[in-house]
């Protein structure tokens, strides 16, 4: 039986920390020059907590050059949309302002048509005016032989040589406008 109960534990097997007695680590200094500053104690020490600073990396230019094309390029990209609406703005409205300018051009054309109906224009002729229809015996054709023309005489004023100038440098402009 005796075999039995070293099988099993009585009490607690935890460590007790409390019973020893607290150790402090200690830290060998390295030996100094008497007449050496202490580097704690500086008067211009600085203290930082935290992690060790690291050293500053340089920037690149072509880095800070394709930050500055990017934002180039997308400044141009939005402007480019502003642009784009705009336009797109202005198209609706031209394309409105021409639905009504055709529907205005067709109500004037149907009120041009009806106001020359030739029916209306011969019945208006014979009883307002009196007229009567041509026979064929009445009706009479002339041929010429050379075709048309006109002729315009020119006026046989003597002009002075200025304004014969100031004439001829008012049709070469005329040319260009």
């Amino acid at each position: 039986m005796d075999d039995e109960f070293d099988l099993y534990a009585y009490g607690s097997l935890a460590y007790d920390f409390d019973a020893i007695p607290a150790q402090e680590p200690e830290i060998e200094e390295p030996s100094r020059d008497p007449h050496e500053r202490h580097p704690r104690t500086r008067d211009n020490a600085k203290v930082s907590i935290g992690a060790a600073t690291r050293p500053r990396a340089a920037v690149s230019p072509f880095a800070v050059l394709g930050t500055v094309m990017v934002f180039a390029l997308l400044f141009m990209v939005v402007a480019s949309f502003m642009k784009l609406s705009e336009l797109s703005a202005q198209y609706n409205d031209y394309a409105s302002e021409l639905e009504a300018l055709n529907a205005e051009g067709e109500r004037l054309k149907i009120q041009y048509e009806g106001a020359f109906d030739l029916d209306e224009v011969e019945r208006y002729a014979m009883t307002e005016l009196g007229m009567i229809k041509a026979d064929g015996d009445q009706i009479t054709y002339v041929r010429r032989a050379a075709g048309d023309q006109a002729v315009i005489l020119a006026g046989t004023e003597k002009r002075s040589l200025a304004t014969t100038l100031e004439t001829m440098i008012d049709e070469f402009l005329e040319y260009f406008r």
